[in-house]
Order: structure tokens, then C-alpha cells, then sequence
């Protein structure tokens, strides 16, 4: 069917789908031809277990230039590293450290945030879907709604559902607006990459203190929560480097 008639929306150009330890690679086939369908362009795969395959390029029909762009990663963190905002797909309805919406609601979050810069949607692997070590990367979570007796979808069609939904609301939107960050460095939003940078130098204070001890389950709680409150806060890049400044603070004081 052609669907063409439409121009392409803007907003789109900025959306990335993330593919976390894929198993079966002709879902990465289907992916890409999901996206491409519905205008979207940027994927990245973290860790797929085989790639590039016959398989993926047999089920990516009229998509095989998407495959040819993938990026492959290793992490989580550095596929969305350039990210302001990440979103991560569950069958879960409720997920501690982070609100659960329907993919409706994803959608237009993404499309609100997606001209301050990157927004990626991560899916997770087939069978157990995203670890928590790759949740409390994500900014929010959405899930599919389904019917309780068969709760996730295959993750192609997932896919799908998602990329039609930022499509259909995308062509609603009309024109992208000018990028919130042409306002000036005061106004853009922290990158993942941004926060990762601060968390590290963050818990290597932590361990400098004479109370720390790498065996106490506290510290690994306080941090999973203080990364939380991070990402959910979605700080401007002003905002880390004053972190970054008490910390040069407090280190400078400590060393005397």
C-alpha cells in the first residue's frame, strides 16, 4: 500500500530505536523494516548476538541500506550516550524508579523533547526484555497494551506499533519548531553521556571517603536511587557542571 502522500515529518529525523541482546536476528530484519515503513532512519544494536545475518537482510525487504547503517555497540549507555531524553519499552506496568506510560503517551513525550536533541526508544531482548542495570538508564518507560493472557508482542511488531505511533502523531504536529538548544548553553539539556560522566566522578568521591566500603549493599542502593533522581530530573548541562564544581569543592577540601 503507499502511504507516501504526505510529507515526511522533521521531528522524525531526530528519534533513534535501540535493539538490546537480540537473539533472533530476523527480528532485527523486521525492525528495520519497521522503521523505515514509518520514516524512521537511526538504529543502533547493543550486543546482538549475531550480526550482520542472512537472516536480518532477508527480513529487512526494501530496508537493507538500514541494516548497512546500524550502528553496533556494546552498551546501553553508548548507544544513547548522545541522547536527552530515552524511553524503555516493558510489559511490566509498574517499574520502581520510573513512571510507566502507554505508548501513546511515549510517543508525544519523545516528539516534545526529540527538538532539544536526540530521543531514543530501547527495546529489550525477546525473551526477558530490558535488564535493570538498562532501565534506570531510561528517562521513562511505556508499555504496549495488550491483553493479559499473552502480555509482549514479538519484538518487530513492537517496533512497529511504536514507529507507527510517532509517525501518525509527528504528521499531526506539523513543522518541527526551531531547537530549544540554538537558545544557548543555559537551555541544553544534559546528555546521557553528560550524566555517566558526573556518576563516575561522583562515586569516585564516594570511595575516597574513609567511610566507604565497596561490601556495603547501602552504597549500591544509594547510587541505583541517585542515578534515578538524575536521569527523572533531566538536568541542564549548567546544572552537571555545578554538581561537577561542589564536587571540586569538597575534594579540594578533604585533601587538605
Amino acid at each position: 500500500m503507499d502511504t507516501t502522500n504526505q510529507a515526511e515529518p522533521g521531528a522524525l529525523a531526530g528519534l533513534r530505536v535501540v535493539l538490546c541482546r537480540t537473539s533472533h536476528a530476523g527480528n532485527i530484519g523486521g525492525a528495520a523494516r519497521a522503521m523505515k515503513v514509518m520514516g524512521l532512519s537511526d538504529l543502533a544494536l547493543v550486543s546482538p548476538r549475531e550480526f550482520p545475518s542472512p537472516e536480518a537482510t532477508a527480513r529487512a525487504t526494501g530496508a537493507a541500506d538500514m541494516l548497512d547503517r546500524a550502528r553496533v555497540v556494546a552498551t546501553l549507555d553508548e548507544a544513547v550516550a548522545d541522547c536527552v531524553w530515552v524511553v524503555g519499552f516493558t510489559a511490566r506496568d509498574r517499574v520502581e524508579g520510573a513512571p510507566v506510560v502507554d505508548v501513546e503517551d511515549a510517543a508525544a513525550e519523545a516528539l516534545a523533547w526529540a527538538p532539544r536533541g536526540p530521543v531514543a526508544f530501547v527495546f529489550g531482548n525477546e525473551r526477558t526484555g530490558l535488564e535493570n542495570t538498562e532501565l534506570v538508564t531510561c528517562n521513562a518507560l511505556a508499555r504496549i497494551p495488550t491483553t493479559t493472557s499473552l502480555s509482549s508482542l514479538n519484538l518487530a511488531a513492537a517496533v512497529q506499533v511504536a514507529s507507527y505511533e510517532l509517525r501518525r502523531q509527528a504528521l499531526r504536529r506539523g513543522p518541527v519548531p526551531a531547537a530549544a538548544t540554538d537558545a544557548g548553553d543555559d537551555e541544553t539539556l544534559a546528555s546521557r553521556q553528560d550524566l555517566v560522566a558526573l556518576f563516575d566522578r561522583v562515586w569516585k568521591e564516594v570511595a575516597a571517603s574513609p567511610r566507604y566500603r565497596s561490601d556495603d549493599q547501602r552504597v549500591a542502593l544509594l547510587r541505583a536511587r541517585f542515578e534515578q533522581l538524575m536521569v527523572r530530573a533531566q538536568p541542564r548541562r549548567t546544572e552537571v557542571r555545578a554538581v561537577h564544581g561542589v564536587l571540586s569543592w569538597l575534594g579540594a577540601a578533604r585533601d587538605r
